[in-house]
């Protein structure tokens, strides 16, 4: 499972701006397929920076007035914290979707090759 815990947080550069939370709870289920939706600015790439320990969560300050910190709370994968994982493994094992597709300059059929490069034809179709 992966479980966002009590999370809070806003980016260094502006510490007096909560992106997340205070108090942002999420479980997923193995086998559960998830999507978060919003609005420019509304965190979800926030949340998969967290997750991908591009930026870590501090342990929970208690109080939920930021306390100077950028972060509170816990993300865990199977109950395990994600700042107990080497970011190189972590980000091996979640896969991210972008808000913004990457499409190289060639054909659509070969953008779609480009995840198999040895993908027949018919599979591209």
């Amino acid at each position: 499972s992966v479980e966002f815990r009590d999370v809070q947080f806003a980016y260094p550069s502006r510490p007096d701006i909560d992106v997340i939370g205070p108090g942002f709870d999420l479980r997923v289920e193995p086998g559960e397929v998830m999507a978060l939706v919003g609005g420019s600015g509304s965190g979800k790439s926030t949340a998969a920076a967290l997750l991908t320990r591009l930026y870590d969560v501090s342990p929970s300050r208690g109080d939920g007035s930021g306390g100077g910190d950028a972060a509170g709370g816990a993300i865990l994968i199977d109950g395990i914290d994600v700042r107990d994982l080497h970011p190189t493994v972590l980000r091996e094992c979640v896969g991210v979707v972008p808000q913004e597709p990457l499409l190289f300059s060639d054909t659509i059929a070969e953008n779609i090759r480009y995840g198999k490069l040895t993908a027949t034809d018919e599979e591209v179709r």
